[in-house]
């Protein structure tokens, strides 16, 4: 892989995870979002079936599609 590929994988992962840490610190992470108007984080999980979770910005919770 080239180098310069490589660092901003690199980055993006960090960045990542320190999003996931601010969004774990919010109140209603792990609940449903309950905003009127949710500010929408969209992040894809791959396994077997790759899924697209939507977390608000604004208060942590989870976004029901």
């Amino acid at each position: 892989m080239d180098e310069k590929l490589q660092k901003l994988v690199e980055l993006y992962n960090k960045t990542e995870k320190e999003i996931e840490k601010e969004i774990e610190s919010l109140p209603r992470h792990g609940d449903t979002c309950n905003c009127d108007e949710p500010e929408v984080f969209k992040q894809i999980f791959s396994g077997h079936f790759d899924e697209i979770t939507k977390t608000c910005l604004k208060c942590g919770g989870y976004i029901e599609n």
